[in-house]
């Protein structure tokens, strides 16, 4: 996967009852419950940070 140990950020989180089950149901081989959730952590900063860029360009209005 495309996580490399740069820095230890730790974060303590309590999800749900059942997500990790759900994680588990849709992992990769080989890949980890931790690689899942960086992978999605950064694929949400992405979406967020292009939302927010379009939005201070005009491209968007901020209710779309």
């Amino acid at each position: 996967h495309t996580w490399e140990r740069k820095t230890d950020e730790c974060c303590s989180s309590r999800f749900a009852l059942g997500t990790f089950d759900r994680i588990a149901n849709v992992l990769d081989e080989g890949e980890t419950r931790m690689d899942f959730v960086r992978d999605a952590v950064e694929r949400e900063i992405a979406r967020r940070s292009e939302l927010r860029n379009s939005i201070n360009s005009g491209f968007l209005d901020e209710e779309s």
